[in-house]
Formats: structure tokens, sequence, C-alpha cells
């Protein structure tokens, strides 16, 4: 849709629609009642890779965080909406259990 800087960070801007049950891990109990939800993706604007640098997607090696990143992302529900951004990426990250 655009390109914008979000918290620093030059991005690019995709709207469109999600399935509520796959933003429960990370936002719970968004899902609640099915559907599909509007959201609005904001991810780090970073060139291609070169030509001839082959990546294998998905990877089992760690995010060296150079992008894209998912910078930011707004979900809207209801009369409400969610909003959630990122960081540090590549950065060790403990959840207690």
């Amino acid at each position: 849709d655009a390109r914008e800087t979000v918290e620093g960070v030059d991005t690019v801007k995709i709207t469109g629609t999600i399935d509520a049950g796959i933003l429960d891990p990370v936002i719970p109990r968004i899902g609640e009642g099915g559907g599909t939800l509007p959201i609005t993706l904001w991810i780090a604007d970073v060139a291609p890779p070169a030509e001839g640098d082959a990546t294998t997607v998905p990877s089992e090696a760690p995010s060296e965080g150079v992008g894209p990143n998912l910078v930011k992302f707004v979900v809207e529900k209801g009369d409400g909406t969610a909003t959630v951004v990122l960081s540090k990426w590549a950065e060790p990250v403990s959840i207690p259990e």
C-alpha cells in the first residue's frame, strides 16, 4: 500500500485479512468467534537478495536480524484494535514457563 517509517525503520505497508485463529499464539483470545480480521503489516524494506544468493525458506538457521522483518502489525476486531510492535530481531529471548 505504501512505504512508511515506523520506529525509525523504513517499511513497506501491506493491508489485507487474516484468519482470526492464526493470531491466538501472539494475541491470546483474539481469534474467539473465528472468521477473518482486517490486518495491516509494516515489514522492513530491505533490498532483495543478490542474484545467485539463493536461500532456503523456511530455514532452520537462526535469524541474523537483517530482514525483511515484521516491524508492526495492527488487527481490527469489533470496535477495537490490537497493535504489536517488534524490534531487536535475532536477539535471544527467554520465555518463563
